[in-house]
C-alpha cells in the first residue's frame, strides 16, 4: 500500500501488514515474498449479480454476514491513518503515477500519435477526484476495515452437492485493497451494476442480514437501512471514477491495448456522470446537477454558481464552480 509522501512513512513490507491483515479476514496465507502472495485456494464459482437478488436469499444473507463480521473487525496498527478512507490514498498514487509518466513520456511523445480521450485526461481525473473528496469529507461516512473491492467476482460461492442452500459456503477473496475504507463503498460495489429498479430493494434486503448480524437493535435496523442506503448512494459516483483512473493509468503502462482501455473507461465515465448527476439532482441542486452533465459530457457551459443541499445533514452548500 503506497503510504502518502508528505506525512508519513512507508507502510512496512512483508509480513507484518499481510499477518494482520490475513487474521482480520480468517484466510491463510500459503506463500509471500517481495514479488507477490499466495493465499490457500477456494473452490467454488464466481459469484454474479443474480447471487446479490432477494431470489437468491440465502446467497444474499451469507454475504451480508460476513461483509458485516469484516467490517466490525479492528483496523491493523500497520495503517497510519486508519480514521481515514484509504481510497484517497490510492487515487492520490495512481494521478501521481501518471503524472510521473506523462512527464517521462512527453519529449518522446510523437504529434501524429493519437490523443487522450478527455475523461482519461490527468487534469479530468484530478477535478472530478477533487470534487468527489470535497463533497464526500463533508460528511460523517462510517469508515471500517473494508474490503475495498467487493465487486461480485471477488466472492466465491461453493454449493454443496445436491444444491443444499444450508449447506453453501461464502467466501471473499482478492483483499489486496483491504484497510480502513467507506463502508458504502463495499456495499454499493456489490449492488452497483443490478437495473436501477432492483438494486435499492436487493441492498436493504443485504443491510437486513448486514445489521441483524452486526448486533443492531430489532427496533433500530429500519433506521440502519435507511442511512446505510443513502451512505452507498452517495459513495457511488466514487466506485466509478476510481475505475476510470485506474484504466487511465494502464492506458499509459500498457498502451499497445489502448482500445480495450478506453472502451473499459468509458462505459464507467458513463456510469460516473450518471451517479453524480443522480446525486446531486437528489441533494435538492438539479441546476447543478444539469451543468455538470453537460461539462462531464465535454459541452461548454458558462460559469455558474449553485447552491446544494447536503441529503444527510441537511446543511448548505455553496459553490462557485467553473
Amino acid at each position: 500500500l503506497p503510504a502518502r509522501s508528505d506525512a508519513c512513512t512507508p507502510l512496512p513490507k512483508g509480513r507484518g501488514r499481510h499477518a494482520e491483515m490475513t487474521k482480520a479476514a480468517r484466510c491463510q496465507v500459503v506463500f509471500e515474498s517481495e514479488i507477490g502472495i499466495i493465499h490457500e485456494f477456494i473452490p467454488g464459482r464466481t459469484a454474479e449479480d443474480t447471487d446479490f437478488c432477494i431470489s437468491s436469499n440465502h446467497s444474499l444473507a451469507q454475504v451480508a454476514k460476513k461483509v458485516s463480521r469484516l467490517h466490525a473487525s479492528a483496523v491493523p496498527a500497520v495503517f497510519h491513518y486508519p480514521s481515514e478512507a484509504l481510497i484517497w490514498n490510492f487515487l492520490d498514487s495512481m494521478l501521481r503515477a501518471m503524472k510521473a509518466l506523462e512527464a517521462a513520456e512527453g519529449a518522446q511523445r510523437q504529434s501524429a500519435e493519437p490523443s487522450i480521450p478527455h475523461f482519461m485526461a490527468y487534469a479530468s481525473l484530478e477535478e472530478e477526484i477533487a470534487f468527489c473528496r470535497d463533497l464526500l469529507t463533508r460528511h460523517d461516512l462510517p469508515i471500517v476495515l473494508a474490503h475495498g473491492d467487493l465487486k461480485p467476482a471477488n466472492v466465491m460461492i461453493c454449493e454443496a452437492d445436491g444444491n443444499v442452500p444450508e449447506e453453501t459456503v461464502i467466501s471473499l477473496i482478492d483483499f489486496e485493497l483491504s484497510g480502513p475504507n467507506y463502508r458504502g463503498y463495499d456495499i454499493m460495489k456489490l449492488f452497483r451494476k443490478q437495473p436501477e429498479e432492483d438494486r435499492r430493494e436487493n441492498m436493504r434486503r443485504f443491510l437486513h442480514f448486514y445489521a441483524h448480524e452486526g448486533g443492531v437493535a430489532d427496533d433500530a435496523i429500519p433506521g440502519f437501512i435507511h442511512k446505510a442506503v443513502m451512505e452507498a448512494e452517495l459513495i457511488e459516483p466514487l466506485t466509478w471514477i476510481e475505475a476510470v483512473t485506474f484504466f487511465a493509468l494502464i492506458l499509459r503502462v500498457k498502451p499497445e491495448r489502448r482500445e480495450e482501455w478506453i472502451s473499459l473507461a468509458e462505459s464507467r465515465w458513463k456510469e460516473y456522470i450518471r451517479s453524480k448527476s443522480q446525486m446531486l439532482r437528489a441533494s435538492g441542486g438539479a441546476p447543478k446537477a444539469a451543468y455538470f452533465t453537460k461539462k462531464l459530457l465535454g459541452i461548454n457551459v458558462p460559469v455558474m454558481n449553485a447552491t446544494m443541499s447536503d441529503p444527510i445533514r441537511g446543511i448548505m452548500i455553496t459553490g462557485h464552480n467553473e
